[in-house]
């Protein structure tokens, strides 16, 4: 009888320096990409239907995948991925729209 292995992905071990990063969950750099590298074809969309940490649909997009984010707070938009961008870009979705072109300018 042998052990599974442990399904845990222990990440770089340095966190992501987001704004407002202390009301943020934790999350480790590299946890996202490898989970979806193991489990996702690339370039497939991936939904993250919380949108509790930003960071997950940046490390998502930057490795190459498609990311749509739930999210009802203007809080979840992060405008680091510009639209168009190799990482496929960040595009906000019903009445985040408007807040997003004002900040942008």
């Amino acid at each position: 009888m042998s052990i599974p292995p442990i399904p845990y992905i222990p990440g770089s071990g340095e966190d992501h320096q987001l704004p407002l990063q202390r009301f943020l969950p934790p999350l480790s750099k590299g946890v996202v990409q490898e989970w979806l590298e193991q489990n996702v074809k690339k370039g497939s969309w991936v939904l993250d239907p919380f949108g509790t940490n930003p960071a997950v649909a940046l490390e998502a997009a930057r490795a190459g995948y498609k990311v749509l984010v739930a999210c009802q707070s203007h809080l979840g938009i992060h405008p680091s991925i510009p639209r168009g961008s190799q990482a496929g870009g960040s595009v906000p979705i019903g009445h985040c729209r408007a807040c997003f072109e004002q900040k942008r300018g």
